[in-house]
């Protein structure tokens, strides 16, 4: 279930990237990896909803935006849904977001690796990513965060008040 809505927010990340650049969803199903394919020797240049025309190097550069985007979103939603799902009954209201200081320590090194991986130089060429938009990784995180909260809360509410449901051999492990 979660990973659905981490794919989701990674998508979402996705296309708002390339929007930013002016390329549409439309233009991208339909490219037929004519662009944005990574190869040096394609002369091809996509138009933008902008008009401006992106040659090989500026898509290239695009493409690496989204790259790294998805990699972080992937982080960040991971480090959303940890505190989310340490319980199968017990509210993360009740146990406490930040009470387990080794969970607190996995998610900051998680971060922090996230970050070195998609912001240094020498590694963003062996990863093939540069860095995204922080605030479309923030917005990301943060629609994936409240489908995930909503999600695991309802789960959890409705294991805790109606345990002999028939659901709960779907909700609750």
């Amino acid at each position: 279930q979660a990973g659905m809505v981490l794919t989701g927010g990674c998508l979402l990340v996705y296309f708002l990237t390339f929007e930013s650049f002016g390329i549409s969803a439309q233009q991208i199903f339909r490219n037929n990896n004519r662009y944005f394919n990574g190869n040096p020797h394609n002369k091809d240049v996509i138009a933008s909803l902008t008009g401006q025309s992106l040659d090989v190097s500026q898509q290239t550069h695009i493409l690496l935006m989204v790259q790294g985007s998805w990699f972080l979103m992937i982080v960040c939603g991971q480090a959303t849904h940890i505190w989310l799902c340490r319980t199968t009954t017990v509210s993360v209201f009740t146990h406490g977001v930040f009470a387990n200081r080794v969970t607190n320590i996995g998610v900051l090194i998680a971060l922090c690796l996230g970050c070195l991986i998609v912001y240094t130089p020498g590694l963003q060429t062996v990863v093939s990513a540069q860095p995204p938009d922080s605030l479309l990784i923030l917005y990301g995180t943060l629609v994936v965060a409240a489908v995930l909260w909503t999600f695991t809360e309802g789960r959890k509410f409705i294991t805790r008040n109606y345990p002999d449901a028939t659901v709960n051999k779907y909700l609750a492990w």
